[in-house]
């Protein structure tokens, strides 16, 4: 194949070069969405179990909030978890703090305005009749 390196892309020289590299684009991006469906059923399974082992352990008081397996412990836990930070909840926070609704505004195009944007060119796939 005679692809070269230049600037850590992927540069084809020839026709034969890009439909290769097209269809094991394709390939992977099929075999990615279908890990991802995967994990994604396996983290839902695991979220499930460990809401029941939790239930479980809160209904019979258990005296332990260890419980031995092999080669371990699970251990159950609080943990307080943030809500993201949101555009929407820094506006509401000032609005609170700063009389001046215009100020807020202000603030709110300053903060919006000041991010730091990247571009990047990528490739994206769309399938028809909902197969990955």
């Amino acid at each position: 194949m005679d692809n070269m390196i230049n600037n850590d892309a992927l540069v084809i020289n020839s026709k034969a070069a890009f439909i290769e590299n097209v269809q094991r684009w394709v390939v992977l991006d099929k075999k990615l969405k279908l890990v991802n469906e995967k994990t994604r059923e396996l983290r839902n399974m695991k979220h499930t179990s460990g809401d029941a082992i939790c239930e479980y352990m809160k209904k019979t008081s258990s005296a332990t909030n260890k419980i031995n397996i092999t080669n371990g412990h699970l251990q159950i836990y609080e943990k307080n978890e943030y809500s993201p930070l949101t555009f929407g909840y820094i506006e509401q926070t000032l609005s609170k703090i700063i009389s001046n609704p215009e100020q807020v505004d202000y603030i709110m195009k300053h903060l919006r305005d000041g991010r730091e944007l990247k571009t990047t060119t990528s490739v994206r796939g769309t399938y028809g009749s909902g197969e990955p």
